[in-house]
């Protein structure tokens, strides 16, 4: 769809939305017209039929395109836009009507609002970033360009809910450390005493008891100028390094019977 149309008349009013289906018929109620005179009260002059039709679906052609674009159902639940601000929005109707004699979809459904900390701060789950909401208003009203992407509510304690929001933009994720075993001639760093930071060249691993064996390293006289590693000691016997001191392997590389750092 989204092809078809990007040359022709109708190309901005399909591309912002389609209903999906075959419309039944609806009568709209008090609260229904309050709220959808409240959505169009910038239009001058705003004739708004009684009589209406009601869709259980809408094709979105812009959002997802990748995908071939998105199908929103009545009972999802969305992130949409309402006067440049984001917010959380259930759908439980759409409708299309009649304004100023022209078709116009619409859809009415409830907002959440965020959940506020005593510190005054917005309430995140506590494994995540994931903010808290709890219902707001119901009977809101907006366009089928408002919608924006669909999320998903997790109940939670006390009334609220937890938002899924798998495709915003930009997902915050905590640091993740990925466990690696030290290899034969990896240089690896130590933590020493005081909080030191030790070189040793890793010469036998043993697993089963956690443990690798090998010689620490010190720098070389001139490191400043040539960021060598030497031998601590020429001594044949090997040092006991547990994992749990091992901080990282090192970056460099082995030139002879020295490291070079990198």
């Amino acid at each position: 769809m989204v092809k078809l149309c990007q040359n022709s008349p109708d190309a901005t009013r399909v591309n912002q939305g389609v209903l999906i289906g075959s419309g039944q018929p609806h009568v709209l109620l008090r609260a229904e017209m309050a709220s959808i005179r409240d959505h169009f009260s910038e239009l001058e002059p705003c004739v708004i039929g009684d009589a209406a039709h009601s869709y259980r679906s809408a094709y979105l052609p812009m959002q997802r395109i990748a995908e071939g674009g998105k199908l929103h159902r009545t009972g999802d639940v969305v992130v949409a836009k309402q006067q440049n601000s984001e917010i959380y929005f259930r759908i439980n109707h759409f409708f299309l009507l009649n304004v100023n004699e022209t078709p116009q979809p619409v859809i009415i459904g409830d907002t959440y609002q965020l959940v506020w900390n005593t510190a005054g701060g917005i309430m995140h789950h506590p494994l995540s970033d994931t903010p808290y909401v709890k219902p707001f208003e119901s009977g809101t009203c907006l366009g089928l360009k408002d919608l924006q992407r669909e999320i998903m509510l997790f109940p939670d304690v006390n009334g609220s809910f937890a938002v899924v929001d798998p495709y915003r933009k930009t997902v915050p994720l905590p640091p993740v450390i990925v466990p690696v075993h030290p290899q034969i001639r990896d240089m690896i760093l130590v933590k020493g005493n005081n909080d030191e930071i030790w070189h040793a060249e890793v010469r036998r691993v043993l697993f089963a008891e956690n443990v690798v064996k090998g010689y620490f390293y010190i720098k070389h006289r001139n490191w400043n100028e040539n960021k060598l590693w030497i031998r601590e000691s020429h001594s044949s016997r090997m040092e006991n390094i547990n994992f749990t001191s091992i901080l990282y392997i090192a970056t460099g590389e082995w030139q002879g019977s020295v490291w070079k750092e990198k």
